[in-house]
């Protein structure tokens, strides 16, 4: 069986079938967590995607690409290599064991390498998602750019010291704003592609994992991005019932993270995929 035989013949593909080949592959963009990234696999399994950048920062650090406000991945480095976290000293991820500090410095700094060139591109389709802006709290350098170092500690205080002159800690983004960064991300693509497609995902936040005030911005993202849904041509905000979300407690999935809340089952990543296939079918 070939590769375009096997996409046929997925449910709700037949008939976008015959305008995707005529394309070409789909050009996606991606703006957000590794959500994306496991979107993007699902929705390859429909159509002949190409994602040709994804970007794993929080909404305004987007806008500081735009901004030109670009992070020093150096800098960021530097202090990655020579912090520590509150946590276990060993992760499982992906059903492997790992040095949890290298996996956290490894992961964080990795987000501003892949990805950096993402608006040099004119995609078919651009996929964001909320779960940076719902959880994630940053830092703002003094040239004005933002990055994520998680809970930092140094064990230097010199460095530490170093670390404090340069970063401000500017926590969790304020909902309002988060809406404002997917307004202007979503112009500044649809202006290079009036015929794109934007399709922002609510990430779905499973009861009883996090603090109550996780759960509240949740509520107020939902709200700002509902407030902004018809001013934006071609955007689709997408959300899953929480009763269809499975917590994934199989150490042994490829999916697992030792979080639990933060990765899930293909089934959730196939609700969205299905869910963008329709859309794209019109």
């Amino acid at each position: 069986m070939t590769v375009k035989t096997a996409i046929k013949n997925i449910p709700l593909v037949p008939a976008i079938y015959k305008k995707i080949s005529a394309m070409g592959k789909v050009r996606v963009t991606a703006i957000g967590s590794c959500f994306c990234s496991f979107l993007s696999e699902q929705l390859r399994m429909r159509m002949p995607v190409f994602l040709n950048a994804h970007l794993a920062v929080r909404s305004d650090s987007a806008c500081d690409y735009m901004d030109r406000k670009i992070a020093d991945s150096k800098l960021i480095e530097y202090y990655l290599a020579r912090g520590m976290w509150d946590g276990p000293k060993e992760a499982l991820i992906g059903g492997k064991e790992v040095s949890y500090t290298k996996f956290f410095a490894e992961t964080v700094l990795k987000r501003y390498l892949d990805g950096a060139d993402f608006l040099k591109y004119r995609p078919d389709v651009l996929l964001m998602d909320s779960h940076f802006d719902q959880y994630t709290n940053l830092f703002r350098h003094k040239d004005g750019w933002r990055a994520f170092f998680g809970r930092i500690g140094f064990v230097d205080k010199e460095i530490e010291k170093e670390f404090i002159k340069s970063f401000k800690y500017i926590g969790r983004i304020d909902a309002k704003e988060s809406a404002r960064n997917v307004q202007r991300l979503s112009s500044y693509f649809h202006a290079k592609n009036p015929q794109i497609k934007i399709f922002y995902m609510h990430f779905p936040l499973l009861p009883g994992y996090l603090p109550t005030n996780v759960y509240k911005q949740d509520q107020m993202i939902r709200q700002e991005i509902d407030s902004i849904s018809s001013k934006i041509p071609n955007f689709f905000a997408l959300s899953i019932p929480i009763s269809k979300v499975a917590p994934l407690t199989d150490t042994s999935h490829p999916n697992y993270s030792s979080e639990i809340w933060n990765h899930f089952y293909p089934e959730v990543y196939n609700f969205f995929a299905d869910r963008i296939v329709e859309i794209l079918k019109r």
